[in-house]
Protein backbone atom coordinates (compact mmCIF):
# COMPACT_ATOMS: atom_id res chain seq x y z
CA UNK A 1 0.00 0.00 0.00
CA UNK A 2 1.55 3.76 -0.94
CA UNK A 3 1.96 5.92 1.75
CA UNK A 4 0.77 9.43 1.89
CA UNK A 5 4.14 10.94 0.88
CA UNK A 6 3.95 8.92 -2.64
CA UNK A 7 0.80 9.99 -3.01
CA UNK A 8 1.77 13.55 -2.79
CA UNK A 9 4.88 13.01 -4.84
CA UNK A 10 2.41 11.15 -7.74
CA UNK A 11 0.49 14.49 -7.98
CA UNK A 12 -2.56 13.05 -6.57
CA UNK A 13 -4.27 15.74 -5.00
CA UNK A 14 -7.73 14.52 -5.36
CA UNK A 15 -7.70 11.05 -3.65
CA UNK A 16 -11.04 9.66 -2.05
CA UNK A 17 -11.41 7.55 0.31
CA UNK A 18 -11.46 3.61 -0.94
CA UNK A 19 -10.39 5.04 -4.28
CA UNK A 20 -8.42 2.31 -6.05
CA UNK A 21 -4.83 3.43 -7.05
CA UNK A 22 -2.05 0.82 -8.90
CA UNK A 23 1.51 1.53 -8.19
CA UNK A 24 4.69 -0.60 -8.94
CA UNK A 25 7.35 -1.29 -5.94
CA UNK A 26 10.47 0.75 -6.74
CA UNK A 27 13.72 0.06 -4.58
CA UNK A 28 14.72 3.48 -3.06
CA UNK A 29 17.59 5.08 -2.80
CA UNK A 30 18.67 3.69 0.54
CA UNK A 31 17.52 0.05 -0.86
CA UNK A 32 14.27 0.01 0.73
CA UNK A 33 11.15 -0.80 -1.20
CA UNK A 34 8.62 1.99 -2.30
CA UNK A 35 5.41 2.67 -3.90
CA UNK A 36 5.80 4.58 -7.25
CA UNK A 37 4.71 5.68 -10.56
CA UNK A 38 1.23 6.15 -8.66
CA UNK A 39 -2.18 6.24 -10.67
CA UNK A 40 -5.72 6.42 -10.16
CA UNK A 41 -8.10 3.32 -11.57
Amino acid sequence: MPTISAVERAGLTTLKDDQPVAYEMLEGRDGRASAGNLRLL
